[in-house]
Formats: C-alpha cells, structure tokens, sequence
C-alpha cells in the first residue's frame, strides 16, 4: 500500500514538472522571437536608473549638437534647462537625488521639437515642447560633477502635461 502510494505520488510530480519545463521552453522561444519594444508607458514601475519626474522647461538650446547632418540634434534642437516641479518617484540604484526647484540640462532623445517629422514610424508620436512646457518623464543617466561635462540628464519619451 505504502509502494503504491509513493509510486503514484512520484509519477504525478514527474507528470507536473515536464509540463511546465514544456511551457516555461515555449515561452522563453515566443519571447526570443518577438521584436523588442521601447516602453512607451510611464504609468507602471519605475526602471532601475530612472526618476520620474514633472518639470518644466525654462529654456532651449537652439544650437545644433551633431555635426552629422542624418542626426536628429543636427536638424532641432535635444538640450533644454528644465526645472523639477515635482519628483513622482524613483528606480533602484538612481543616484543621488533631485531637488524640486533644481534647473538642470536635460538631452532629449527625440528632440525638443514634434516627431511626426523627424520620425514617421515611431509608434507614440511626441508633439514636442517648447519654454513653459510641462511635462512628465522618466529621466535618465543624471551622472554627478566627478563623471565630466559629458554627464546629462537623458529623456526619451515624456507626456505633456495640461
């Protein structure tokens, strides 16, 4: 009686674990195969480096970056002086923290200006920003003084705030 029981018992753990060996392998297969996407949203979990953000952009450097001219900071401008409003959050291993009130310059990835020229097939179109808008981001690689004046806030994609 004990045998049998233990034999059952056994098979039945047997059975349970293939199947999910099977379905973890089938997942991992459909996850490799898929494209890899750009998160678009700012509603969930903050990713590890990241602050989210209100801010408010105070001015624009007008002055192309790039001296390449395919580049999207050699046709409008990605350096803006945004002051925080309002910090919503924090990823792991950020860094130091913000300050409301803080001016600092910020990259954006995108451009300052609409992407709906400079990028046709973006899945979110960005409609731009100009001095006094206020925005929401996840802002980006803030660095510190010790890593040069190369060190900038980066912001890829952001939601206008009304």
């Amino acid at each position: 009686m004990k045998i049998s029981t233990f034999l059952i018992v056994a098979v039945t753990l047997l059975v349970s674990c293939s199947k999910q060996t099977e379905t973890a392998t089938k997942d991992t297969e459909e996850a490799k195969s898929e494209k890899p996407r750009i998160r678009l949203s700012m509603d969930g979990m903050i990713s590890v480096g990241k602050c989210r953000l209100i801010g408010t952009v105070v001015s624009i450097d007008n002055q192309m970056m790039s001296p390449d001219t395919k580049s999207p900071c050699a046709q409008a401008p990605c350096r803006a002086i945004v002051r925080v409003d309002s910090i919503l959050g924090y990823g792991s291993g950020f860094g130091a923290p913000l300050a409301v009130g803080q001016e600092m310059p910020m990259h954006f990835a995108f451009t300052l200006n609409s992407t709906k020229e400079l990028f046709k097939d973006m899945a979110v179109q960005l409609p731009g920003l100009k001095v006094g808008s206020r925005f929401q981001a996840d802002v980006g690689g803030t660095g510190s003084e010790e890593r040069g004046s190369d060190a900038r806030a980066t912001v890829s994609i952001y939601k206008v705030m009304e």
